[in-house]
C-alpha cells in the first residue's frame, strides 16, 4: 500500500456523519487505547476526526476532557479533508450503527481496514477479512472493545497487513463490479 502518513498509526473517524454520542464513543475508545501506551508509543498514534462546523467546539471539549488533545486532529467537513484523512490513515474507526456510508467503499478501496459496530448493514460490506466488528452491548463495553481492537492492530502489524489486503479484496467484491481499475477512492 502506498500511504503518506505523518504518524506510524493514524486512525480516521468520520465524525461529520455521526451523532455526538458516537463521536464521544470514538474519542473515549481512542483515549483508553492511547493512555495505555508508553509516551514513546503515544507519539506514534493520531486520531483524525472530520466534524461539522457546528460540532467542533463540543468535540474539542470531549477531546480535552479525555486528555488526548496532543493526539487528535479535528477537521472540517470537505471532500479534501476526507481525501487527506484517508490518505494519512491506516484504519477507519466507524463507531455508529448507521446505514451505508460512502466512507466505507472509499476506505476499502485504499486498503484501510474498518473497525465498526456489528449491524446487518455493516456486515454486508465489512467481514473479518477486511476489518474488525464490535458487538453492540453496553456503551462501556463497546468503548473497551474498540480500544482493545486498536491495540491489536497497533501492536500486531501482520494482522494490519492482512486486513489491508482483505480491504482491497472486499472493495473489489462489493463495489468494483469486477472492474479492477477502480482501486482509487470514489470521490
Amino acid at each position: 500500500m502506498y500511504r503518506v502518513m505523518d504518524f506510524e498509526f493514524c486512525l480516521y473517524c468520520p465524525g461529520s456523519r455521526m451523532s455526538m454520542q458516537a463521536t464521544k464513543t470514538a474519542i473515549r475508545s481512542f483515549a483508553l487505547f492511547y493512555h495505555e501506551l508508553t509516551p514513546k508509543h503515544q507519539r506514534k498514534v493520531k486520531l483524525l476526526i472530520r466534524c461539522k462546523d457546528e460540532d467542533i467546539d463540543a468535540t474539542r471539549e470531549i477531546v480535552n476532557r479525555e486528555d488526548v488533545a496532543k493526539a487528535v486532529e479535528l477537521r472540517n467537513n470537505t471532500k479534501e479533508t476526507l481525501k487527506e484523512a484517508l490518505t494519512r490513515s491506516c484504519v477507519v474507526l466507524f463507531p455508529f450503527n448507521s446505514s451505508y456510508s460512502n466512507v466505507i467503499p472509499d476506505a476499502l478501496s485504499m486498503g484501510l481496514p474498518v473497525i465498526a459496530l456489528d449491524t446487518d448493514d455493516i456486515r454486508e460490506y465489512i467481514d473479518l477479512t477486511s476489518g474488525l466488528i464490535v458487538k453492540e452491548e453496553t456503551p462501556e463495553q463497546v468503548i473497551t472493545d474498540f480500544a482493545h481492537m486498536l491495540g491489536i492492530l497497533y501492536f500486531d502489524q501482520e494482522v494490519l497487513k492482512i486486513l489491508e489486503r482483505g480491504a482491497v479484496d472486499r472493495y473489489e467484491k462489493c463495489f468494483s463490479w469486477g472492474l479492477r481499475q477502480f482501486r482509487k477512492p470514489l470521490f
